[in-house]
């Protein structure tokens, strides 16, 4: 967890300078899983992130990499990612949650 806290404070630090004005992260504990979804370890946390900027209509819209600064996130722990999402969010079939409700906890979600 500090690991993750640290690599996104880190991005958030060097996209204010350019872009935005970042006040604050807030890190918030949103569920510890009890082994009940199929595919998410019991004892798993899922976290949100929240960049907390100081315009109230400024928006944080990419955080990116490139070869002389690369992005890592990185887990002590892994990721979920469940097979009926997609790699960026924009795939997930809203039917598929009742079936599946895991996908809701998924990475790119």
């Amino acid at each position: 967890m500090k690991r993750i806290l640290t690599t996104i404070s880190l991005i958030l630090c060097l996209l204010t300078q350019i872009h935005c004005q970042l006040d604050s992260i807030h890190v918030e504990e949103f569920y510890i899983h009890d082994g009940s979804l199929s595919g998410i370890t019991s004892g798993s946390i899922t976290y949100r992130v929240y960049a907390n900027l100081s315009n109230s209509s400024s928006e944080v819209s990419k955080v990116y990499g490139n070869s002389a600064n690369p992005l890592t996130i990185n887990s002590s722990a892994g990721f979920y990612n469940s097979s009926l999402a997609s790699q960026d969010g924009k795939g997930v079939n809203s039917t598929f949650i009742p079936i599946q409700s895991a996908i809701l906890f998924d990475t790119y979600y």
